[in-house]
């Protein structure tokens, strides 16, 4: 993973810019995609991305960017995988103090995987439910998953 640390907190439209910035220096697209756990399925190694995401999206980020601000442990901007050149991204916050030092949080952190994930949409709303259950069925990454939910973010 390759990150960018930056202890002070800008404006969540100033952090989205160095956020751009940092993406067009690893050679990703500056056109963001903000998703949600709610957005993503991820069976055998397989991303899908229901279409079109939603547009609350961007206010949702900006109002967990900001939550982050004010409790003061640290935002990371993170690039969950690519949609044809598009990253999409989301927003992840330390859950307490000691995972912010484990995760070397402490001000504005930006980050892109080494390995990118590529994504594919899915349109119909049909085939999309059905993938919904299979991945609730599976189980897949309940320990380790970042995405926020919009619903319950962190």
């Amino acid at each position: 993973m390759i990150t960018e640390s930056n202890p002070q907190m800008p404006v969540f439209g100033e952090a989205v810019k160095k956020f751009q910035k940092f993406l067009v220096s690893q050679h990703v697209s500056s056109e963001l995609l903000w998703i949600f756990r709610e957005d993503v399925i991820s069976r055998k190694r397989r991303v899908l991305i229901k279409e079109p995401l939603p547009s609350e999206n961007t206010r949702l980020v900006e109002s967990l960017y900001e939550r982050g601000c004010q409790r003061g442990l640290g935002v990371q901007l993170d690039m969950f995988c690519l949609l044809g050149s598009r990253p999409c991204c989301y927003v992840w916050l330390p859950e307490d103090e000691i995972d912010a030092q484990y995760m070397m949080v402490g001000g504005l952190k930006l980050s892109v995987p080494k390995d990118w994930l590529h994504a594919r949409w899915v349109k119909s709303n049909l085939v999309w439910r059905v993938h919904v259950w299979l991945d609730e069925q599976s189980g897949w990454n309940k320990a380790e998953d970042r995405l926020p939910h919009k619903q319950h973010p962190t």
